[in-house]
């Protein structure tokens, strides 16, 4: 048996990570039943859950590619203005390379077709909300207009983008939009360098020290998901279980109208931590019985205990770190 089937434990950003909760059952399918089932789940799964097609994902993959070279081209020009730079090797160096990082569905492959996309573009702390959104305000007249040049009016100007949205009110900073069709949720984290190195790792703790609240929350998505996708990756046929059963489950949610996190239901990120974490209390077990087990460990879980993927952690940056306690006694002041 090698360790990776009873191990559960990674190292991302430079620290590692444990399960908050001990494997209940590490052993692997050996049931006529079981492989039955999982083959009649597969069959369904086959017919009613559709994926997205390869011409789809290259459509996505363009647009990507083209939002990144926008944002690395927005974040060089407000460089060449704030410091004066005219070297471009200089001008590319402050402002980075590693630029743009998905979360969510897309980054952990589960995404349907038609699908937003959920990204942020990281800059370093030069370039501010004021730059994302454009708004300038004439400080005597109060008459507000848009700055042409900043990353907002870009995307909007673009011919291949409709439907475009700034919410410039909300905690964090985000614009809406859809790209040849694509739709688009794109955040903004201002970071608390004067770069973004060429080694910048967003799992790094370190990313988090200095920022500000809107680019923490920012930040967040990308962290979370890379962590859920780590976590599932010892071995690759326990990540694609995971992806397999975490379709089943979102198909089954919205056929029964309780996907949505708006509406107090589950969404994409809560099914996802729900169902990695069956996977850890069951790593090696098939498709069929994981799917088996995620409803009879939530059909009998002791809300509101939350459900973790491993262990509050405080990285001795000031920042507020989540417990329990807490979390009840705010719940109670609402």
């Amino acid at each position: 048996m090698s360790n990776a089937t009873t191990d559960l434990s990674i190292r991302i950003g430079g620290r590692v990570v444990s399960p908050a909760l001990p494997i209940v059952d590490s052993s692997f399918p050996d049931s006529e039943d079981d492989a039955r089932f999982t083959k009649c789940l597969r069959a369904f799964s086959d017919e009613h859950i559709q994926l997205e097609t390869l011409k789809e994902r290259q459509r996505r993959e363009r647009v990507l590619n083209a939002m990144a070279k926008m944002c690395r081209s927005w974040i060089e020009g407000v460089c060449r203005e704030k410091l004066g730079l005219t070297d471009m090797d200089a001008i590319r160096s402050a402002a980075g390379n590693n630029v743009m990082h998905t979360s969510g569905s897309y980054r952990l492959d589960v995404q349907e077709p038609g699908a937003d996309i959920d990204t942020i573009c990281v800059a370093p702390s030069i370039v501010t909300r004021e730059h994302f959104f454009g708004t300038v305000v004439d400080p005597i007249t109060g008459k507000v207009s848009k700055n042409p040049l900043s990353l907002a009016e870009r995307i909007r100007a673009h011919p291949d983008v409709t439907n475009f949205n700034a919410v410039e009110s909300a905690a964090v900073p985000i614009l809406t939009f859809d790209w040849e069709g694509v739709n688009i949720d794109l955040l903004f984290a201002r970071l608390a360098t004067s770069t973004v190195p060429p080694e910048f790792d967003i799992n790094d703790d370190r990313v988090l020290d200095g920022v500000d609240s809107a680019t923490e929350k920012s930040l967040n998505g990308p962290r979370v998901t890379n962590l859920i996708a780590k976590l599932m990756s010892g071995t690759r046929e326990r990540y694609q279980n995971f992806l397999f059963v975490v379709r089943c489950v979102r198909k089954w949610a919205k056929t029964r109208g309780l996907y949505s996190n708006k509406m107090g239901y589950w969404g994409g990120v809560n099914i996802n931590i729900a169902v990695a974490m069956v996977v850890q209390l069951y790593p090696n077990a098939s498709p069929g019985n994981l799917l088996r087990k995620f409803f009879l460990v939530f059909k009998s879980w002791r809300w509101p205990n939350p459900v973790l993927l491993c262990k509050p952690h405080d990285a001795g940056l000031g920042l507020q770190v989540w417990s329990a306690f807490t979390n009840a006694r705010d719940a109670r002041q609402v």
